[in-house]
């Protein structure tokens, strides 16, 4: 037997053993199992060119410390692949990360998904708690819209249904159709209640301030410039025209802070008939 021949096999092996336990420290388990056939096939070879000598003794207690060695790395290699196999069997269910209702589901039972498929959702989940709805606000109005602002729903389907929201996103970015600029606005609805469904229309009126108690007139009653606003006024069966200062608007009627007295008649400058001024 060659006693030199079969330290050098020892050896060998014991450097084999060290980088593959190197390499499953750095997770790459494929090289560190390749490795330690390497060093299972040295140990064999050795153990066989132990066995028919009298220093076959210190030979084995290499040999038999070196296979005690290959078993803990066998193992920790063995537990590394549990591990990522743990992990990928984990990417096989899908968790939602809101409770909710599936409403649809766009992939079938074994259908093999790519890369590509990843683009598009594979199930359509459902809030009933809370319902957004997405619209578009014209350009010479969003300079007025704040986040947080409250919003009056109405619905196509429910036009008697009283729903409340606020407004929780606006677009940074315009979109252009048909030469207009509008911008994306999401209302958040605070009592949707169970009677509303995805995909439900709807018109939101935006509360973008809040007066009350005002002396209101109609718009088709005021007169002249906004910086000269004047309306007609019926006073003792006379015309008169009267300078207002006009607050906000609706776009139907407007705010009057001065110039006019709850009560007073106005004219509306097309039809000439007199509109009795109220308070709201």
């Amino acid at each position: 037997t060659d006693l030199p021949g079969t330290w050098l096999a020892l050896e060998e092996a014991q450097d084999n053993l060290k980088e593959a336990q190197e390499l499953l420290e750095q997770g790459k388990t494929e090289e560190a199992q390749a490795l330690l056939e390497l060093v299972e096939a040295g140990l064999t070879k050795a153990q066989r060119k132990s066995q028919s000598r009298t220093w076959a003794l210190p030979l084995s207690v290499k040999l038999a410390e070196l296979q005690t060695d290959q078993a803990k790395t066998a193992l920790d290699i063995a537990k590394l692949e549990l591990a990522k196999a743990r992990v990928e069997l984990g990417k096989a269910t899908i968790t939602a990360s809101f409770d909710g209702i599936v409403a649809d589901i766009y992939i079938n039972e074994g259908q093999q998904l790519s890369s590509m498929s990843y683009a598009n959702p594979a199930i359509h989940l459902i809030d009933p708690s809370e319902i957004k709805m997405n619209g578009v606000i014209d350009e010479m109005d969003i300079s007025k819209l704040k986040l947080g602002q409250e919003a009056d729903i109405i619905l196509d389907a429910l036009p008697d249904k009283e729903v409340k929201g606020r407004v929780t996103f606006i677009s940074q970015a315009g979109t252009v159709q048909a030469g207009v600029v509008s911008y994306k606005t999401i209302i958040t609805l605070e009592n949707p209640g169970e009677q509303l469904r995805d995909g439900m229309s709807a018109t939101a009126e935006i509360i973008i301030d809040r007066h009350e108690n005002v002396l209101l007139i109609p718009n088709r009653a005021i007169q002249g410039s906004w910086d000269s606003p004047w309306v007609e006024v019926l006073a003792d069966e006379q015309v008169e025209q009267r300078p207002v200062e006009l607050g906000l608007s609706d776009g139907i009627k407007t705010e009057v802070l001065s110039g006019l007295e709850e009560g007073e008649s106005v004219i509306f400058p097309e039809s000439q008939l007199p509109f009795r001024m109220f308070g709201g």
